[in-house]
């Protein structure tokens, strides 16, 4: 790395200084990893056993890489000779000198690194957490053996529950949750959601919560000085630029507030003409606000003109001296505003007063702070508790647990005083995207550090690229450690320059791009970074390295002119892959919307890529077949499943037909009218020829239903239908495999435990990287966070103008801002009531909260523009406005650089959308029967499903041997319909008696006696019971059941008082990795002390069959299931435990144990 050449080098030279500490602000294509893989190198020369350094990283990758970089150079050392290297690159030679020491140590040590790469401590951030929690698993609230997971959204879901429950129990914190959900307007999904939001960033605020909570009366003085604090310090910063202009601004604003007055519009009470500029002092905010009004619109930008509105009268009255006195400060107010444009920071100053809350926080306000602050707290343990009871955590917990594990600096546990000693030196990769806890753990592992006892720190990161702030990593603490250092380690700052990727003339874009994209001061804060140029060690490249390509159209053209964009995109991919096949090309996006047009265009011009975790599985309509092929399996009474399947290629039924097979079922299945399509007389001929080889098919798949496993049924119908020949490319093969695999995950028992939970998960599951797909294939999509540390020959960024996510309302929200005196302050503010404003304090941290938000977009530009080697391509399309101009919305990337791009307009491709060839038009459709065009285009096999006799004998002998299957397992031998329909009868009865159960425990109250609950048990069972008699009859049994089972002896198991009294209480467990969720239909703890699990059943005695032996029967079927039940408590709680069964048919408890 040592080159004279570089501007650098001075820095690189030093980062490999072993007996000092450094940050190093490393740009993008600077050769960090190389510069991290050296020092490593040169730290293990130097220590007594390899563990004692220490490299962290933030990826896998990242990891494997350095590790990777460590063995290679190692193993090329060894194996070349000095007298080659001699004559070798000046790298090379610096590689062979540091390691050489390596190896002879490795040598004199006994280390065989080699042989034992696992010596090498390079690891993730969230590994090594997880490495310091599981080492004092008690300490660190872990417990057990858990395992790291991205999917916690159930033990989430289980903690707030368990949180909202708060509200039906005598606990002071009753009273706190009652007066969120006043607050929310009684919305129990909007505070699921909202407490669902603080759940994944409770990193942020935990720590803040307790400290409130601590100690109310002492917060709230803390908080309310903080305010009172940046109120003077932002007025001062305004005085003092304002200062010098004191006479003239004083005769402005004092001759306004005289007229204001007169008109009764002055907002400032009492006020007195200024004979200075108000002080710095929270009383003067009105004043200064009332001056802001005067310099800025409502849109924070200058006001170039006043008038009587803003209290600067034209005159026109009878007093020529007050008339000539408006002319004159009109002209004078001119002048002033003149003199201001361009002056940014003032105006972003002013601004910022206007922003400004009264300094003391309102009682109301404070009232649901405190309360919000409680339920929080038991909210965060709720979550703990979730976590343990399934055996998960995720990386936020993680981090939490190692803290936790290690002690304070005052008291450091055991493990921290072992790490102490075995840690020599730490090494830390892209510490820009360090998060608070990360911090206090890297403090904790160094606090027992000394000046001049030879251990070491070595951070790594560019401030430029942090743009995981929704992961909680904040810039700030890199911008603050950079100028202050850590407590007990000397950190000398180091700047790397010299870009080792890119071209010349990408490096000049960039620079002169971004350093005024960039802020020009650095705000710890506010996560404000400075631009750091690099100088380009390439040459520049023939053509040109940027192109801006703009599509313009009408606001009423938006989809329209996003289509003609991905073609113009696919269009520069093709003629780049025509220039240099081997170039590797980029795709980058800010989210992964922003590839709905560009994707189905890339398929339609056969372009394949490869793709991590960008297009979901159910943009394939093979995918959707699929569900809805599940769907219709497992329930012959989803219409809207049967008429997709219906639908699908291969029958690709018309409308009318639908509509012909609809009307025939009636209150009937579908599948019943598919059975009897012969006689629906409506039916195209065409129709009835594609029904005859489905319902063969059918027949033999739902009578295989619960004989088969799902997947295997699934899969069977899917071969029979010859599904497998929609499978056109290999992604759709790999997608429909990735299918079969879900389906077999989630099985239970033949079926699935939930269609709708399956059909969530298929909904964001990821279409699968396929092997043939990525083979030679290099053209990558990507979003622009994944695309962070790689690097590509080409780079195009579509969809620049597209606008940004939605900001959502939080609960709380917090900002911690350093004063004048690099002090920490703490500012937080809870969400107003419904229908209310928000408070002011509010709006100032969503202003801060969205101020950071921008900043990081332009560091997210800057990554994605500086991963290409050759040439970046810039698309976007934008409306004009009512003026003719295109101006990107203030929310999407373009806008973060759209300054710095009219400063050359000649490198911007303007194309208008309405001057492009229109496509070629399509054939008119027909018009069916209905009267209108049918809009919905068929796809379907050329041939209809045709059966050749054997297969047909085949499938038939199939059905009646799965027929006879089931006729023997009943002793009676009924039919495998009548059975079925006889079980699927019984479990919907059961299901309506389980309901209204479960509505007595909550209401409390008996069962209404009016007509309506019967009514709406028979809208209910009126789509599976055609017979009026057997409805009347199995009415009767569901209301006899609920009836005797309220009025016998065991009816004290419906008190909703009863203790922890709950009905239909899920739970969630880890079994084997995999979750599963159980729904316990009553559950509570009795005067003793014991708790008692419940289990409803309706299930009837056989024939013949003895009230005793009907008992002894479901005890033998569910005492297993509620087993289960007993251990997911006992795995809770440490009390009693009863398990029972409550047989509605008889009205009798039945206890287990």
């Amino acid at each position: 790395m040592t080159n004279s050449g570089l501007s650098d080098q001075a820095d690189r030279d030093a980062a490999l200084d072993v007996t000092a500490s450094y940050i190093v602000q490393a740009p993008a294509g600077s050769g960090k990893t190389e510069l991290l893989t050296l020092r490593y190198l040169k730290l293990l020369a130097i220590c007594e056993q390899p563990e004692q350094v220490l490299a962290i990283t933030f990826t896998k990758k990242a990891a494997g890489e350095m590790r990777q970089r460590i063995l290679s150079m190692l193993k090329w050392a060894l194996s070349a000779k000095t007298g080659d290297v001699a004559g070798s690159s000046t790298l090379h030679q610096l590689r062979y000198e540091i390691c050489q020491p390596v190896i002879e140590r490795d040598k004199e040590k006994g280390w065989h690194i080699l042989d034992n790469p696992s010596r090498l401590r390079v690891q993730t951030i969230d590994s090594f957490c997880f490495y310091l929690a599981s080492q004092l698993p008690v300490l660190s609230r872990l417990g057990g053996d858990p395992s790291i997971s991205e999917d916690i959204g159930p033990c989430f879901a289980t903690a707030i529950t368990n949180t909202l429950a708060l509200l039906e129990q005598d606990s002071p914190l009753a009273e706190d949750m009652a007066l969120l959900l006043r607050y929310l307007d009684n919305d129990v999904a909007r505070v699921q959601i909202l407490l669902t939001g603080m759940l994944h960033n409770r990193e942020q605020w935990l720590s803040h919560v307790l400290g409130i909570k601590s100690s109310f009366e002492d917060a709230r003085l803390y908080l309310q000085e903080g305010l009172e604090e940046l109120i003077r310090e932002s007025i001062t910063e305004v005085h003092e630029a304002l200062l010098s202009r004191q006479t003239e601004l004083l005769e402005l604003i004092n001759f306004m507030a005289e007229n204001l007055a007169a008109e009764g519009k002055l907002v400032v009470e009492g006020f007195a003409p200024l004979q200075s500029l108000p002080d710095s002092s929270c009383s003067a905010l009105p004043y200064w606000r009332l001056l802001v009004e005067m310099l800025l619109t409502q849109s924070d930008s200058w006001r170039l003109k006043v008038d009587k509105r803003n209290g600067f009268p034209a005159g026109g009255s009878q007093d020529k001296q007050f008339n000539a006195l408006c002319k004159q400060r009109k002209a004078q107010f001119n002048d002033f505003a003149d003199s201001l444009q361009g002056n940014d920071d003032l105006l972003e100053a002013l601004a910022y007063l206007r922003k400004l809350p009264d300094p003391a926080y309102e009682s109301r306000h404070w009232e649901f702070l405190s309360a919000l602050t409680r339920l929080l707290e038991y909210l965060g343990a709720q979550l703990l508790m979730s976590f343990r009871s399934m055996g998960v955590i995720d990386y936020s917990q993680t981090s939490a647990a190692a803290r936790s594990a290690l002690g304070t600096p005052e008291e450091p546990t055991d493990l921290a005083l072992a790490l102490d000693h075995k840690i020599q030196h730490i090494l830390v990769d892209e510490f820009q995207d360090t998060s608070q806890l990360q911090l206090d753990i890297l403090q904790l592992l160094t606090s027992g550090w000394q000046l001049g006892d030879s251990r070491t720190l070595f951070l790594v990161g560019d401030a430029m690229q942090s743009c995981y702030g929704f992961r909680n990593a904040n810039v700030g603490i890199y911008l603050n450690i950079r100028e202050n250092g850590l407590a007990t380690v000397k950190l000398h700052p180091l700047t790397l320059q010299a870009n080792f990727r890119s071209q010349q003339k990408l490096v000049s874009w960039v620079n002169a791009t971004f350093c005024t994209a960039f802020p020009a001061r650095a705000n710890a804060s506010r996560g404000a970074v400075p631009y750091s140029a690099s100088t380009a060690v390439h040459a520049p490249l023939d053509g040109a390295a940027i192109t801006t390509e703009l599509i313009c159209h009408q606001r009423d053209q938006a989809t329209a002119g996003q289509e003609l964009e991905a073609q113009r995109v696919v269009a520069k991919i093709l003629r780049l892959k025509a220039e240099d096949s081997a170039a590797s090309i980029a795709i980058l996006v800010r989210y992964r919307s922003h590839l709905r047009h560009l994707i189905p265009m890339l398929r339609a011009a056969h372009v394949q890529w490869q793709s991590t975790d960008i297009d979901r599985l159910t943009t394939l309509p093979i995918i959707e077949n699929l569900l809805s092929l599940t769907a219709a399996v497992l329930n012959r009474g989803d219409r809207i499943a049967w008429l997709a399947i219906l639908r699908a290629p291969w029958c690709g039924l018309t409308t009318a037909d639908l509509h012909a097979i609809h009307s025939h079922a009636g209150e009937k299945t579908i599948w019943h009218a598919l059975q009897e399509h012969k006689d629906i007389a409506a039916l195209s001929t065409a129709g009835q020829e594609y029904l005859e080889g489905f319902v063969a098919i059918m027949g033999y798949v739902v009578a295989a239903h619960r004989r088969l496993g799902l997947r295997d049924l699934i899969e069977t119908a899917w071969d029979l239908l010859r599904g497998s020949s929609l499978a056109a490319t290999a992604v759709e093969r790999d997608s429909v495999s990735h299918f079969f695999h879900l389906l077999e995950r989630n099985e239970a028992g033949g079926s699935l435990a939930s269609m709708s939970e399956f059909t969530d998960q298929v909904k964001l599951a990821f279409i699968p990287a396929s092997a043939d797909q990525s083979a030679g294939n290099n053209i990558h999509l990507l979003t622009m966070h994944k695309a962070k540390g790689l690097e590509f020959d080409h780079v195009i960024l579509p969809g620049l103008a597209n606008k940004g996510a939605t900001d959502r309302k939080s609960l709380l929200l917090w900002h911690e801002r350093l004063n004048q005196s690099g002090q920490a302050r703490l500012f937080i503010a809870a969400l107003s009531a419904s229908g209310a404003d928000e408070s002011l304090l509010y709006k100032l941290l969503q202003h801060e909260q969205q101020h950071k938000n921008k900043l990081e977009d332009t560091r997210l530009l800057y990554i994605a523009t500086t991963r290409a080697h050759k040439s970046v391509s810039l698309f976007a399309s934008l409306p004009r406005n009512s003026k003719g101009a295109i101006v990107p919305r203030t929310d999407s990337l373009l806008s973060r650089i759209w300054r710095e791009l009219q400063h050359n307009p000649q490198d911007i491709t303007e194309l208008e959308l309405d001057q492009q060839p229109a496509p070629a038009a399509t054939a008119q459709r027909p018009v069916v029967a209905f009267g209108y065009a049918d809009i919905t285009p068929i796809k379907r096999y050329r041939q209809a499903l045709s059966l050749a006799a054997q297969a047909r004998k085949t499938l038939a002998e199939g059905v009646a041997q799965l027929e006879a299957v089931n006729a023997e397992t009943s002793a009676e031998g009924p039919t495998v319909p009548a059975e079925r329909r006889k079980q699927e009868l019984a479990a919907l009865s059961g299901t309506l008696i389980h309901r209204q159960l479960e509505s007595c425990v909550q209401s409390g109250s008996a069962m209404p006696e009016d007509a309506g609950l019967r009514n709406y048990w028979r809208l209910q069972l009126r789509s599976s019971i055609a017979d009026d008699k057997e409805l009347e009859t199995t009415l009767d049994f569901i209301q006899g059941s609920v009836v005797r089972s309220l009025a016998a002896e065991s009816a004290w198991i419906f008190d909703a008082g009863l203790r922890d009294s709950e009905a239909e209480l899920g739970l969630s467990s880890y079994d084997h990795k995999r979750l599963r969720n159980y729904l316990l239909d009553r559950c509570f703890i009795d005067a003793e002390g014991t708790r008692w699990i419940i289990d409803y059943k309706s299930a009837t005695a056989e024939l013949n069959q003895s009230e005793q032996g009907f008992i002894d029967a479901q005890i033998q079927l569910h005492s297993a299931q509620l087993s289960q039940y007993k251990n997911l408590f006992l795995a809770m709680e440490s009390r009693p435990t009863k398990t029972a069964l409550y047989l509605t048919s008889i009205a009798k408890l039945v206890e287990l144990d």
